[in-house]
């Protein structure tokens, strides 16, 4: 695979956390940035949902700290500040909000193909 295609390819990781003001905030990270990605996480429970497209979601914290990965379409979230973070088929979000008050999560049409 040459390099131009492995970065049009490669997986986008995003971190949720709360940060010190109490808001939602939205990291960028890479394998070279947190190498401890590439090492094995314990994980007690793996669930697999599938959304309707066009679906809005409530703003809230998440739940427990979690991985999500998409599989297919889209997601997109949204921090306090504004910012923004999509997620396509393949890309992770490491979901650190747990005391936020409010992060936008909605996912648009179900991608198909390639």
């Amino acid at each position: 695979m040459l390099e131009e295609d492995y970065a049009a390819h490669a997986m986008n990781i995003a971190r949720l956390y709360t940060g010190s003001d109490g808001q939602t905030h939205i990291e960028a990270m890479s394998l070279d940035t947190h190498p401890e990605l590439a090492t094995a996480q314990n994980a007690d429970s793996i669930l697999f949902r599938v959304w309707n497209p066009l679906t809005y979601w409530s703003s809230h914290p998440a739940p427990q700290c979690r991985f999500v990965i998409t599989l297919s379409g889209e997601v997109e979230f949204r921090a306090a500040d504004g910012s923004v973070h999509r997620c396509r088929r393949g890309d992770a979000i490491l979901a650190e909000d747990l005391t936020a008050p409010v992060i936008r999560r909605e996912s648009s049409a179900v991608s198909r193909g390639a």
